[in-house]
């Protein structure tokens, strides 16, 4: 459990009532019943998900946050975006897998 203030989650790429919000408000319950603390959800939907991620990293000084992310802004926007608010090898750690997508293709 972080020590500090209440815990945060950010779910950056996607719009408040959307299906990812409401895994990332199940997860955060769990999470925030499992810590004794609350666990608040707050999204910052924009530009694939690189707003979110952006402002993930400029707040993180207390160590208690954490991010919600379906990959996009973390895999996909730092080959195609020249100038991020972040660079994903220095300033993001990876910690669990949440859920799965899948990606089919067809000819």
């Amino acid at each position: 459990m972080p020590s500090g203030g209440t815990p945060g989650e950010t779910d950056g790429d996607v719009p408040p009532g959307s299906a990812n919000d409401a895994a990332a408000r199940i997860f955060a319950d769990a999470l925030g019943r499992k810590w004794g603390k609350p666990v608040v959800v707050e999204d910052k939907p924009g530009a694939e998900g690189t707003i979110g991620v952006g402002s993930f990293v400029s707040s993180q000084d207390d160590h208690t946050l954490l991010y919600a992310d379906r990959r996009g802004s973390v895999t996909v926007a730092p080959l195609l975006i020249d100038k991020l608010a972040y660079d994903v090898e220095r300033d993001l750690q990876p910690i669990a897998c949440h859920d799965r997508d899948r990606f089919d293709l067809s000819p």
